[in-house]
């Protein structure tokens, strides 16, 4: 079992939140802080048992980053006074991150992991129609 790091706060979802595949939110982050989806990934055959992945939220224009410890990094553009939207549709987060070879797929929602000092605007999960 990974100990929770230091400065940061989960939230576990219930079994009614985990049906969500969007995720919305306006965030200021400051250094190392990061805002997390924890996510489940599950095989796009059904091969395999399903895997916990973290998709943290960052400021810049880069592509996707991968992380040790199954995490991988997405950004958004700032907006005008350093806040940032993050709209994360997860089945398409997924799929040009841990699922970029085709073989993994979002699962369902887990949680979320706030670390490091951070401002944030109320969490929105939403459930679109467009994962499979």
């Amino acid at each position: 079992m990974q100990a929770e790091p230091k400065n940061a706060i989960d939230y576990k979802f219930e079994n009614y939140q985990r049906t969500c595949n969007r995720l919305r939110f306006t965030a200021k982050l400051s250094g190392e802080s990061h805002v997390y989806a924890k996510i489940q990934i599950a095989s796009s055959d059904n091969s395999s048992p399903p895997q916990i992945g973290w998709i943290a939220c960052d400021v810049g224009n880069g592509a996707p980053m991968s992380r040790p410890s199954n995490e991988w990094v997405v950004y958004r553009a700032p907006q005008e006074g350093g806040w940032t939207l993050f709209d994360l549709q997860l089945p398409d987060e997924v799929a040009r991150t841990f699922g970029l070879d085709g073989r993994l797929k979002f699962g369902e929602m887990l949680g979320i992991r706030l670390r490091g000092s951070l401002s944030i605007s109320p969490i929105e999960l939403l459930r679109d129609g467009t994962d499979t």
